[in-house]
């Protein structure tokens, strides 16, 4: 039996309570013996893990929630910088990993919609990571930008691609186009006001 019959034939409705409790029993043991920045990491992994078996099952819930907890979601994580990885960035990651999973684990083919723009957008993430490659050999005399930054300005383009090549591959339906597009209108107006 496969990995992707055993996931077709289970009906997950019926251990979603046996989930839950076992869920709150564990995180309580756990969190009761951890130091508080730790317990506080675990509780925000559970409802992490729950949330990425709901969106392996439907993506396009997770392309609708991006610009929501981008700007809605007061949650950030340090980078050592000045800057910090908000719940929009987190998000994006989430949805490009967990669209990768369920074509490598399972759909067990890795398929992208090929379309006229695939190719360049393509070429432009290679050109990117050359171009950060070619960054860390010391050209001139003088200090280039630092590490993080030069990670963070090719993060911003790699992920941009991702998420461009999840929706283009997920969304097969125009409402959800309309839903985003209005979620981002409405966040947008509530923000200017």
């Amino acid at each position: 039996m496969t990995l992707q019959t055993l996931a077709q034939s289970l009906d997950t409705r019926r251990f979603v309570p046996l989930i839950i409790v076992g869920g709150v029993l564990a995180s309580s043991l756990i969190i009761h013996r951890l130091p508080a920045s730790l317990a506080l990491l675990v509780l925000a992994a559970i409802p992490a893990v729950g949330a990425a078996l709901v969106l392996l099952r439907r993506l396009e819930w997770g392309l609708l929630l991006i610009i929501p907890a981008g700007v809605l979601v007061p949650f950030a994580i340090g980078t050592g910088t000045e800057t910090r990885l908000h719940a929009g960035i987190l998000m994006t990651v989430m949805v490009i990993g967990l669209w990768l999973l369920r074509m490598l684990i399972i759909e067990r083919h890795l398929s992208i919609h090929i379309d006229r723009v695939t190719l360049p957008l393509l070429c432009l993430v290679v050109i990117v990571l050359i171009s950060f490659v070619a960054g860390q050999i010391p050209w001139f005399p003088i200090a280039g930008a630092p590490l993080a930054a030069q990670i963070g300005a090719s993060a911003v383009f790699v992920l941009s691609a991702g998420v461009f090549l999840v929706m283009a591959n997920v969304i097969h339906d125009v409402k959800w186009l309309r839903w985003i597009t209005w979620i981002f209108l409405s966040i947008g107006l509530i923000d200017m006001s």
